[in-house]
């Protein structure tokens, strides 16, 4: 049997019991940061969605946006076939 320390045995785990703690408390931080994040950026979309939905109104009645979205349409299937393409010599 080996004989250990008693008081270093302590001082082991308070030192352990300090990184749990520590990175429980990181933890909740980060997650506490995250939240905070995604209120912000809720509050930032709920300014600026009024000013996109009237954006898009407009857009939607220009004849350039439909031409854009059949551009868009016909790009993205070529990506589409491009990629199949490229998974199939995979």
């Amino acid at each position: 049997m080996r004989w250990v320390d008693p008081e270093c045995s302590g001082v082991l785990v308070k030192l352990t019991k300090r990184e749990v703690q520590a990175e429980e408390d990181a933890k909740k931080w980060e997650e506490e940061k995250l939240a905070k994040a995604k209120q912000d950026a809720a509050k930032q979309l709920k300014k600026v969605q009024p000013q996109l939905h009237k954006a898009t109104d407009e857009l939607k009645s220009s004849e350039i946006y439909r031409h854009n979205v059949k551009l868009m349409l016909v790009m993205l299937a070529k990506f589409v076939i491009v990629l199949g393409l490229m998974l199939s010599q995979i």
